[in-house]
């Protein structure tokens, strides 16, 4: 069960991801991010929830020894959702550099210019 100090840091997470002030990790998992502070890390992941085709999201405070510490999970209209959804959409676009890649497709589209492409994949990965 989550206590409100992992509530607050997760707010403030939230806050100072979105002004580029801190830099997420990619995991293993496709859908898990992870980001180091102080004694340890906070780690979020999502999944689909195929009840409702919505996405579950679970964050879980680690210690240095990688044990969870505490941990929120939210799903649909659950009252941690909006602020779980937000993270891991911040902490994703971290991780993968969205906004670099963005500003090298606009800079190459006004240019005119396209890229070599990796070979096309069978299947998308559904969001």
């Amino acid at each position: 069960m989550a206590t409100e100090a992992l509530r607050q840091l997760l707010d403030e997470l939230l806050e100072v991801t979105k002004r580029a002030g801190l830099r997420w990790q990619e995991t293993a998992k496709e859908d898990a991010f992870r980001v180091g502070l102080g004694n340890g890390m906070i780690r979020i992941q999502s999944s689909a929830n195929e009840d409702d085709d919505g996405r579950h999201y679970e964050v879980y405070l680690m210690n240095k020894q990688g044990r969870v510490v505490d941990e929120l999970s939210a799903w649909g209209n659950s009252p941690n959702y909006a602020l779980l959804r937000d993270l891991y959409q911040e902490a994703r676009s971290s991780a993968l550099n969205m906004d670099d890649v963005l500003k090298s497709m606009l800079s190459d589209l006004r240019e005119g210019r396209t890229r070599d492409l990796p070979p096309d994949v069978e299947e998308m990965p559904s969001f």
